[in-house]
């Protein structure tokens, strides 16, 4: 496995943000899932970091990262990168986003255009009734079931934050969509959390939005299927 270049983290709002670097070139910053961290990526950063340099951050609460104070929002967590582009001197930044992940590329590029030259998205969803009917429910009834533990407990008391990520957030608006002007490749799987329809439905609402629906994988194919990831990613920064 590659050696990081940097093992570093930057303070914000009370939150210790932890991140690490990989490679040399323009800068991919990439943003995990819900509950996840930067360990989702390294099979990008095996297969990219010849040609990029690699950004994994553990957004606050997930990882080696704190939660620091205030509210736990997309907001707050788009703030958080800012801070860490300018601790690092990035000035413009490529996004590859997971799920949640996904979701935050789209809120940063919405609060700061000129810092993303370019965004891919896997698995994303504007609000909370954008995911498949099935998923909001389990996620609800786990949400619910953590009220109790939460005033008693502060990991549960996380936990639950991170969850109501999913069940409350994010709120984003499809017209909101035609502000993002830098290129967009935004995949879903055949079988994933996210609705084909909504997510081809962002993507003809973004000024240089393409969609591509990945057959016969899931949601977490990014992990699962790293190779077949890879290739599409790759194809498409070589076309734009």
């Amino acid at each position: 496995m590659l050696e990081p270049n940097q093992i570093g983290s930057v303070q914000v709002d009370g939150a210790d943000l932890y991140y690490e670097t990989y490679g040399t070139g323009p800068a991919i910053l990439c943003l995990h899932g819900n509950g996840g961290s930067h360990k989702s990526f390294m099979a990008q950063v095996d297969y990219f970091s010849a040609q990029y340099e690699l950004i994994l951050m553990d957004s606050r609460a997930h990882g080696r990262s704190t939660r620091g104070n205030g509210k736990l929002t997309f907001e707050q967590m788009a703030k958080d990168i800012e801070a860490l582009l300018t601790q690092l001197s990035i000035k413009e930044v490529i996004i590859f986003g997971y799920s949640d992940g996904g979701n935050l590329a789209l809120q940063y590029a919405l609060m700061y255009p000129s810092r993303v030259k370019l965004i891919v998205a896997s698995g994303i969803n504007l609000t909370p009734q954008d995911l498949k009917r099935s998923m909001r429910v389990s996620t609800f009834i786990s949400y619910y079931l953590l009220t109790f533990g939460a005033l008693f407990n502060r990991k549960i008391r996380t936990r639950r934050e991170l969850l109501g990520l999913i069940v409350k957030q994010p709120q984003l608006k499809l017209s909101e969509m035609q502000h993002i002007n830098c290129p967009t490749l935004l995949l879903v799987a055949e079988s994933d959390i996210s609705q084909v329809g909504h997510t081809q439905k962002v993507a003809a609402q973004l000024p240089n939005g393409t969609a591509i629906e990945v057959p016969k994988v899931g949601h977490n194919f990014m992990r699962k299927h790293p190779q077949r990831f890879n290739q599409i990613v790759s194809d498409y920064l070589g076309c734009v």
